[in-house]
């Protein structure tokens, strides 16, 4: 038996019918009946994908082409690991100078700064001992300005006040 066409048509139910069963036919029936229409299938993809066999083959060449492209890719970038190697190494010489020079100019900071502490230690000292002698000068000078206004005085005798 073969099925040439199917047509769909409204169907009218009766309320009467409270259950219903699916009644199968003989397993060969029904095996051939699943089978035939997943052949059918199976035919339409295979169609399907024999016209892709050609594409595919198009492909193999292109990825040829593309691995050929990835090993010149692959010297390039060993000849980049040294050129960074290269770099690292200068740059880490680099630092290693920068950092060599920020310590002298830390310890000639601290020895600019330890003399500047010595310097102003000596200077307050100076100081001192100049407010010292200044006050024991003046204290001379006084003393000697003293004695000579007596000497004029003794010399001179009494002064009178004019009225």
């Amino acid at each position: 038996m073969v099925v040439t066409k199917i047509e769909k048509e409204p169907a009218s139910y009766d309320i009467n019918i409270k259950y219903f069963t699916i009644k199968y036919g003989d397993l060969v029936d029904e095996l051939q009946e699943g089978f035939g229409s997943m052949q059918s299938i199976f035919m339409d993809y295979w169609k399907e994908f024999r016209d892709y066999r050609s594409e595919f083959r198009d492909y193999r060449q292109e990825f040829r082409d593309f691995r050929q492209e990835f090993k010149d890719f692959r010297n390039e970038f060993r000849d980049y690991r040294q050129e960074f190697r290269d770099f690292a190494t200068r740059t880490d010489n680099n630092f290693k100078q920068v950092v060599s020079l920020q310590e002298e100019t830390l310890k000639e900071i601290r020895s600019v700064k330890n003399d500047i502490k010595d310097l102003r230690k000596d200077i307050k000292i100076e100081f001192r001992r100049l407010r010292r002698d200044i006050r024991a000068l003046l204290n001379e000078r006084l003393r000697k300005i003293e004695e000579d206004i007596a000497i004029i005085k003794a010399k001179l005798g009494p002064i009178r006040e004019l009225n």
